[in-house]
């Protein structure tokens, strides 16, 4: 099966929400390449509904594998309702498990520049960078932040 590339944008300078379009200067997250009950809701910005079905499919999985995809769109969905306490707690699960590890290591850097660590964004996305060199969208996150980072410096 073919499935869309979506992804939830962010605007991290002023936590302002803009789903799911992109803004230019916004970090992105994404949502597991492998289909779980409640992703398609995240997808379509259905948060709660998502996170619903997502937290049943938790609980019925039993090893790490079953696990990521759900922790990887929990963490999406709460970095997006700007519950950033649990999307914190979901994203450092699924770097846990080590699976689609470059994606969940992207999110936690997202939510970690929302959350204001920027040390911690920047060490995230150069290991998601490692793991998934060719993955756009941790590039575009990448590009994004090396460009604040300029900004920032030049002012």
């Amino acid at each position: 099966m073919n499935k869309s590339i979506r992804t939830i944008a962010l605007l991290v300078a002023g936590l302002s929400f803009a789903t799911p379009t992109l803004a230019s200067d916004a970090m992105e997250l994404k949502t597991a390449d492998r289909e779980v009950l409640g992703t398609r809701d995240i997808e379509a910005g259905h948060f709660s509904q998502g996170i619903v079905k997502l937290e049943r499919a938790l609980q019925h999985a039993n090893h790490s594998f079953g696990r990521a995809p759900a922790l990887i769109n929990l963490c999406v969905a709460h970095a997006a309702l700007g519950e950033l306490d649990k999307a914190d707690r979901y994203c450092n699960e699924a770097v846990e498990t080590g699976i689609d590890a470059g994606l969940a290591y992207n999110n936690r850097a997202v939510v970690n520049c929302l959350r204001g660590r920027l040390d911690a964004c920047v060490g995230d996305l150069e290991k998601a960078g490692q793991i998934q060199p060719r993955n756009p969208v941790v590039q575009r996150n990448i590009q994004r932040l090396r460009s604040k980072k300029q900004v920032a410096a030049n002012s």
